[in-house]
């Protein structure tokens, strides 16, 4: 019998294998990379011996190894942006799609801001407790399915042949196409960011302040109007800015429903699929990163200058005060007719998976599907494989990230957390064309490989964790680690013992998201796929491209389906602390 032999032609078709490999002999490879992470744990060594990270070799070659990854995979390719847009001969003159790109996130901006607040207030404040569960179910619904959703259900429903325009009204119309519709649709994609931010805040004011108002005498509206309102203002900045990076980077809604409105973000993708002209790319990509980072860095100084908390600790009632019964029954209003019409896009959006040619033939099939077998069943195992594969890295990486910059102290720590945090503020389409150029050529070489798609999707996605654990390990006394290094154990045995199983619902929060951002992303990904390693979504977008809707809502419908299982395997009451429901009701206050 012959011996198993890593190497055969038979192992090199694996995915695990073609994983490790690097094509290009020149360029440096794995054993290299792991041969660079000794020298860090060598560096590492040498500095904890002269006080460095109090001593703690384990500590100071892990912050090193953090600092050499961070810069390969998160520095290395936006300079090699930089370097790339400051080289080239192309000088970019669009000043007019940099005005639409700021308009647009302006106008979006403004219309999520408020439709998350009317949500954070029916959910938080609202005296009809009954219909809460429905407000939370509207208002996340679209952070779990795949970005072309929201787009392709407004074409079903308001396009030319869409069910509204053509069949019940009787117009023929592309409307919906362009300005109109790429607002619209960023509205009700990005909602969900703004409703989770502004019900943080309403949770943290404390109610006594309202119960100090009504004692002195004063109604319901000049309660809400003085105090509540008055509370609410940071975190409608925070919201505006947040949600004003989102429709920077989006890509998806854009490319689907954006027609003749050009937009950085597709402006960047035709430049390299339609000229292939890499400068012209990286001018677009350098202008738009620079525009998201002046947002990211305005939303970080007001995040550091306001606090949501009104007093320390938590507040001893928590009777809270119900809305005023004429706004409150507004904002039910309100959330009713904005819960009938994304129920009626998810609808309308499942029921063109099911039909032969919307707006022509209704017919009920399933050939849809039968297709997706053919054309999209490989791309989506390849899509299930990687997300899995990458969502325990970026989870353990983000949370290793938290600890050390939250609890170590050293020189570097700012940086760190800065750096660590840069990737969620850049858009997808830059971090996509930044891998495509810092690792399409020597010295390392990925592009083609697996290995591209899963170290986008650990850096990219590594934020959360941080986030998450650093809001976990707040919670957490340091006593409890200062106990355990008194009794002997070292850094390993306390985080394995005492720290991870205490961070179970980071742990959970951050492996739920980071597999579901994997599965869904697009513009992060749109130049790293290959004809090998190629992934649901860049199959869905090449659908719709050719005009094959209904394959590609097929696709999309099952996507969904496979998320919300996974995610209710994985304990969705953790993903989101935002979205569960209040368990306190509200007191009804009048003059």
């Amino acid at each position: 019998m012959e011996a198993f032999n890593p190497f055969s032609d038979y192992a090199r078709k694996g995915w695990l294998w073609n994983l490790l490999r690097g094509d290009n002999p020149l360029s440096f490879g794995w054993g290299a990379f792991l041969f660079s992470i000794g020298l860090l744990m060598i560096a590492g060594h040498f500095l904890a011996k002269r006080g460095w990270a109090k001593g703690d070799r384990f500590a100071a070659s892990s912050i090193l190894i953090l600092f050499g990854l961070l810069s390969l995979f998160v520095l290395f390719p936006i300079g090699k942006i930089v370097l790339v847009a400051f080289g080239s001969a192309t000088h970019f003159m669009g000043l007019q799609v940099l005005l639409n790109t700021i308009t647009l996130a302006i106008c979006v901006s403004l219309g999520t801001t408020l439709v998350g607040l009317v949500f954070a207030l029916l959910v938080h404040r609202s005296r009809y407790t009954r219909a809460k569960p429905i407000w939370n179910l509207f208002s996340t619904l679209p952070l779990i399915t795949p970005p072309f959703v929201v787009g392709l259900s407004l074409i079903f429903l308001l396009g030319r042949s869409g069910f509204i325009t053509n069949h019940l009204l009787g117009i023929e119309t592309n409307t919906i196409i362009g300005f109109p519709g790429l607002v619209l649709a960023q509205i009700f994609s990005f909602a969900p960011v703004s409703f989770m931010i502004l019900l943080h805040v309403l949770r943290g004011i404390d109610p006594t302040l309202e119960e100090a108002s009504f004692t002195l005498g004063a109604g319901p509206h000049h309660t809400f109007r003085k105090i509540t309102w008055t509370l609410l203002r940071p975190g409608l900045a925070n919201a505006f800015l947040l949600t004003m990076i989102e429709s920077f980077a989006d890509f998806a809604n854009p490319i689907i429903i954006g027609g003749d409105y050009h937009v950085l973000s597709t402006e960047i993708y035709f430049s390299i699929i339609g000229k292939y002209d890499e400068g012209l790319a990286a001018s677009l990509g350098l202008i738009l990163l620079l525009s998201t980072l002046v947002v990211f860095l305005l939303q970080r100084l007001w995040l550091g200058k306001r606090s949501y908390v009104t007093v320390t600790g938590k507040p001893q009632g928590r009777v809270l005060i119900c809305l005023p019964p004429l706004l409150d029954k507004i904002l039910v209003t309100f959330g009713g007719l904005w819960s009938v019409a994304t129920f009626a896009l998810y609808i309308f959006f499942f029921a063109g998976a099911f039909v032969k040619i919307w707006g022509i033939d209704f017919t009920f099939t399933l050939e849809h599907f039968a297709q997706f077998q053919i054309d999209g069943l490989d791309s989506f195992y390849t899509s299930v494989a990687l997300g899995l594969v990458a969502a325990p890295f970026a989870t353990f990486l983000g949370l290793f990230i938290a600890y050390f910059t939250h609890r170590q102290r050293f020189r570097g720590r700012v940086f760190m957390e800065f750096i660590s945090l840069l990737n969620f503020a850049v858009p997808g389409t830059v971090i996509s064309l930044g891998y495509l150029l810092a690792f399409n050529k020597g010295p390392i070489s990925m592009t083609g490989t697996a290995s591209i798609l899963v170290f986008c999707f650990v850096f990219r996605n590594m934020a959360v964790g941080i986030r998450a654990g650093v809001s976990q390990l707040a919670q957490m006394d340091v006593s409890l680690e200062e106990a355990s290094l008194l009794l002997g154990g070292n850094l390993i045995q306390t985080g394995k013992r005492i720290l991870l199983p205490l961070m179970r619902g980071a742990v959970i929060t951050s492996l739920s998201y980071s597999f579901v951002r994997s599965i869904t992303a697009i513009s992060a990904i749109i130049f790293l796929v290959s004809a090998e390693w190629n992934l649901a979504t860049k199959v869905i977008l090449d659908r719709i491209e050719y005009g094959r809707l209904g394959v590609a809502t097929a696709y999309c419908t099952l996507l969904v389906f496979v998320m919300g299982v996974i995610l209710k395997c994985l304990a969705t009451r953790n993903f989101g602390n935002a979205n569960v429901s209040d368990t306190y009701g509200c007191q009804r206050k009048s003059n």
